[in-house]
């Protein structure tokens, strides 16, 4: 799993922190004095949620189904991550072979833990990963043999030298090659991982000194772009296994081709999908049996209504359902 499409989990993190209430298995949920949480608790005071790093729509009223309930059933948020958790928010997570969950975001602490940026949960405890970086950390991804990768806004992790991205091999951090470049603004918003190679999508255009333009790969030696890449950010990737990357973000163009926010890279060449999107996507993932699924800003997919969520089969794009009533920035 990578970068924001690399899990719903990461569009959920913050609400560890506002949500989850440790008890026993079987006991009763605890009747809360209200069952709007205070806005503040859910968006900053510049009007952005707090559980995503971009500007999305601040909350119409932040009504969770909290009310009341009384169960003997074993619900709600495991207690171990609970209080005291991070002390910040929370951007991304990702599952490695052996259960370990990884968390990275704004946070310097994690279960009272100095933790810059990023830790580890082995399903007891948090703990850091070296020093951590010297900045936000945006997008996680878990590669062959347990390597994490991980890539942000920082330019060092475990105090090496390591812009903008870089791996951690359970006992170090390092660099990838030069990493990732565009003065003034540079950004990695996700990765993705395909057998031995690594996708890094977001807002640059040199990577390892290559040309680049929001979204390279990386071979375990040396950095290279995908054609063109694409004329605006790349906010979501997703491999196949079969050679394809799936890249989603704010572009209407990859490789010189018209392709409306979401685009599919073959190895050789882009190509659009369909009629693309109306509007952003921020999330993608692929499915067991080859299924592409897109989430964003959007409200049609290849020309027909499909509000914040669609499916593409290889030839057409389809909606789910009705869709949702308000942005979809993570899928799982």
């Amino acid at each position: 799993m990578g970068g924001r499409e690399s899990n719903v989990l990461g569009a959920l993190a913050l609400l560890f922190a506002t949500l989850c209430v440790p008890r026993a298995a079987g006991s009763a949920l605890p009747a809360p004095a209200a069952a709007r949480l205070p806005i503040e608790q859910l968006v900053r005071p510049d009007g952005t949620p707090r559980f995503q790093p971009e500007g999305y729509a601040p909350l119409e009223a932040a009504t969770l189904p909290m009310a009341g309930a009384t169960t003997t059933a074993n619900v709600g948020w495991d207690g171990r991550f609970c209080s005291p958790g991070m002390n910040n928010d929370v951007t991304a997570l990702a599952v490695d072979g052996s259960g370990n969950v990884y968390a990275g975001g704004d946070f310097s602490t994690s279960g009272g833990v100095t933790t810059n940026y990023v830790a580890r949960w082995n399903g007891t405890s948090w703990s850091a990963l070296g020093s951590g970086m010297n900045t936000g950390v945006l997008a996680l991804a878990v590669g062959a043999g347990g390597t994490l990768y991980a890539g942000g806004a920082f330019s060092t992790a475990g105090g090496v030298s390591a812009y903008r991205i870089a791996r951690w091999d359970g006992a170090s951090w390092s660099a990838l090659g030069p990493g990732l470049n565009s003065p003034p603004y540079t950004i990695v918003r996700a990765l993705a991982v395909d057998g031995t190679t690594l996708y890094a999508g977001g807002d640059f255009n040199v990577a390892g000194g290559a040309a680049g333009d929001r979204v390279a790969r990386w071979n375990g030696a040396s950095w290279s772009g995908l054609g063109l890449g694409t004329n605006e950010s790349v906010t979501g990737l997703a491999a196949d296994g079969h050679g394809n990357l799936y890249a989603g973000g704010a572009f209407t163009s990859a490789g010189g081709v018209g392709a409306s926010y979401i685009a599919r890279w073959n190895g050789t060449s882009w190509a659009a999908l369909g009629a693309g999107m109306n509007n952003y996507v921020n999330a993608v993932v692929v499915d067991t049996s080859g299924n592409l699924y897109a989430g964003g800003y959007f409200t049609t997919a290849g020309g027909v209504s499909a509000n914040h969520v669609a499916r593409w089969n290889g030839s057409s794009w389809a909606a789910l359902g009705s869709g949702t009533s308000n942005y979809v920035n993570a899928l799982a």
